[in-house]
């Protein structure tokens, strides 16, 4: 019967045919086209300004993310920080920042709003103390809250416990994002950034009376020590 008859053992997907060719030569045919056009985008294009002062200090702040965040890598298993002393330095920077940017639109926010030489001091003082935000942050709550939610809870609720931190954390970016221009107008820099520090000092005292060190403890042993009461 036909169907019976021998065919060739070579899979089909490895039989040459003339579609592989035409395939390569289609892709290349778009690649260079692409490149072609954006070639001509780029002729047409006018000639590239200077990097702004923006654009400078996000790169600069990118770049003190990763360095931050390497240091604090590199500390978080040390016998002289751990995660308890990261999360109260980071915090306790991020405190000291947000009351400085207080003070500062308290004092000097009209010249900051003005612009100008005059504010030239001013602006740097308020991007010396975005740096400290950043880098306190970058520290502490960062990466540690990670780590932390991760060892803290009993292993028979960790999975669901962890989603509702992941929520409430991603829930509190978004409406701090959505909400900090609607209250910048609303109430101004100084009450906003001195509501922003009450937030952090209530951090620090709560991370200082609860979140205990589990540098070098197992998963039972911390939950041992939390279900204990022992020292933090």
């Amino acid at each position: 019967p036909t169907s019976m008859r021998p065919t060739s053992m070579r899979p089909t997907s490895m039989r040459p045919t003339s579609a592989h060719p035409r395939h390569c030569a289609r892709c290349t045919a778009r690649q260079l086209r692409r490149l072609h056009l954006h070639a001509r985008a780029r002729v047409r294009a006018p000639a590239p300004r200077a990097p702004g002062l923006g654009y400078i200090a996000a790169v600069a702040v990118g770049g003190f993310k990763l360095v931050m965040t390497v240091v604090s890598a590199n500390l978080v298993e040390s016998p002289q920080w751990g995660r308890r002393p990261l999360l109260l330095a980071g915090t306790g920077a991020m405190t000291v920042s947000l009351l400085g940017l207080a003070a500062m639109y308290a004092v000097a926010g009209p010249a900051l709003a003005a612009g100008g030489s005059d504010a030239a001091a001013a602006q740097a003082g308020v991007i010396g103390l975005l740096f400290l935000y950043v880098g306190g942050y970058q520290i502490g709550f960062g990466p540690i809250t990670w780590l932390v939610l991760s060892e803290i809870f009993p292993i028979a609720v960790r999975s669901p416990a962890m989603s509702v931190g992941t929520l409430l954390n991603f829930g509190s970016n978004y409406l701090v994002g959505t909400l900090f221009e609607l209250e910048r107008r609303s109430v101004g820099e100084p009450a906003l950034f001195g509501g922003f520090a009450a937030v952090a000092l209530v951090a620090v005292a709560f991370i200082f009376t609860k979140v205990p060190e589990t540098r070098g403890l197992s998963l039972e042993e911390i939950e041992e020590k939390l279900r204990g009461g022992g020292p933090l």
